[in-house]
């Protein structure tokens, strides 16, 4: 064997008015991964916090309840939770520009999913320094590029060389169905195609067993041609499988950070199909269309960009979320949830509360602190920008104060 190289609806439980945790220039995504990720129970943290934004135009706000996204997580495990829907989002609006659908899953047999297991079985090698192909990270990252390669091609000077499908996508399953909790992964693909002839599905499976050096490799094909058949094929690809943190710790562990959806080729053609198309099937693709477009970073009622409140400090990206704040603001915001993605629409501009920030203040204010701190000065401009960001947290003070009156530091 060669070594391959290769966060809902509101919830009012454990939902106190905490102080979010100190922050400096980094973007929200990395703050509150890094703060969920190490706590051991995540589910007692998962959408306490939210972020909010803009559009351009200024008249539409919204908030974003920020999940850890783990699959044993008892809110983001389940399925067709908020993560779940963020997940389809996602794929969804790439799937739209498939007219038939291609649908591989290349499974590994039995003997072959715990070799390279690191410390656990140091004799399972037999001294022959064998790497494996799905017991670590690093194995799994090495794994997915190969596979990726045999369907896409390599790439090379002037793009991808070889492969089968010009575009496709694929995300990783733990474990199955019929026996949970034992370790069983296997890599859901999905491509841009439709009926392959029998010659040439047997050349890309020998192409596969190949390239892995797995003789025993198991790899099913279908296709699908209608857009409901489509949706719940990504429904089903991008649910939750690694349901329970005992089934294996050691690869919960491995997982930590792992890029589990892939894909390639280019995704901006026309759209073959509507979301709307598929509700008379009875599927159900309600806000979907909206999250997507936030996920982008475009207000889905307007079509404009979501406003920058500063830029990256790294890589000077816009950023268009802000900070964590607790998430019980949304209930003060009066915020509607789009159908239990854990995105919301915030109506209004204005507080009815004294002490608490409007979004469109949050906003302004963050905005002004960034500001302060990239331009540090004693102009009488900016000296006016830091007794507004002092301003803000003596607000910020006095506002957890009147939570704390009306009862709602408690959850």
């Amino acid at each position: 064997m060669q070594s391959l190289n290769s966060l809902d609806s509101l919830t009012e439980a454990g939902q106190g008015c905490q102080s979010p945790p100190e922050l400096t220039d980094f973007s929200p995504r990395d703050v509150y991964k890094d703060l969920l990720a190490k706590s051991i129970t995540p589910q007692k943290t998962c959408g306490a916090w939210a972020i909010v934004s803009e559009c351009e135009s200024g008249e539409h706000h919204f908030g974003k309840r920020i999940f850890c996204g783990r699959e044993w997580c008892e809110v983001c495990g389940e399925d067709n939770s908020a993560s779940h829907k963020r997940r389809q989002a996602r794929l969804l609006t790439r799937i739209q520009q498939v007219k038939q659908l291609g649908y591989f899953v290349i499974e590994w047999p039995d003997w072959a999913r715990h070799i390279g297991e690191k410390g656990l079985h140091p004799d399972s090698d037999r001294g022959e320094g064998v790497a494996g192909w799905c017991y670590s990270k690093t194995e799994l990252q090495d794994t997915t590029q190969a596979i990726i390669e045999v369907l896409a091609g390599r790439h090379g000077r002037r793009g991808r060389v070889g492969g089968y499908f010009t575009r496709g996508l694929g995300r990783w399953h733990w474990f199955g169905d019929k026996l949970p909790g034992k370790w069983n992964p296997h890599f859901n693909v999905l491509v841009d195609s439709a009926y392959l002839e029998k010659s040439q599905l047997e050349e890309i499976k020998v192409s596969l067993r190949t390239a892995l050096n797995c003789p025993e490799l198991i790899v099913h094909y279908s296709y699908f041609d209608k857009p409901g058949q489509m949706v719940q094929k990504v429904r089903y690809i991008t649910r939750a499988t690694f349901r329970e943190y005992g089934w294996n710790p050691y690869m919960a562990e491995e997982l930590f950070n792992f890029r589990n959806i892939r894909w390639w080729g280019s995704w901006k053609g026309a759209i073959a199909w509507e979301l709307k198309e598929v509700e008379g099937e009875g599927e159900d693709v309600a806000g979907l269309e909206a999250v997507s477009s936030l996920q982008q970073g475009i207000c889905p009622d307007c079509g404009r960009p979501l406003k920058a409140i500063r830029h990256n400090s790294g890589s000077g990206a816009p950023v268009v979320w802000s900070r964590p704040v607790d998430s019980v603001y949304l209930k003060l915001w009066d915020a509607r949830e789009i159908s239990g993605t854990g995105y919301y629409r915030i109506p209004g501009t204005k507080s009815r509360y004294r002490y608490i920030f409007s979004p469109e203040e949050l906003l302004k204010l963050e905005g002004l602190e960034a500001r302060a701190r990239a331009s540090p000065s004693v102009s009488p401009r900016i000296r006016q920008a830091q007794r507004s960001v002092n301003e803000f947290w003596e607000r910020k003070r006095r506002a957890w104060d009147e939570l704390d009156e009306m009862e709602l530091s408690d959850g």
